[in-house]
């Protein structure tokens, strides 16, 4: 996508979609991250 839009003069928009792109992975990993966590982690202990 950011070459399509450097083709058209768009840089700035490119950027934005540059760092769209960075905190969608970055959201999506700490999301399965939690998940995996929550998943495997054992349960507390009760008497």
């Amino acid at each position: 996508m950011r070459p399509f839009l450097q083709a058209f003069q768009l840089f700035f928009l490119a950027d934005v979609f540059t760092w769209l792109l960075l905190m969608v992975i970055v959201a999506g990993a700490t999301r399965i991250s939690l998940f995996l966590y929550r998943v495997t982690r054992t349960p507390p202990l009760t008497a």
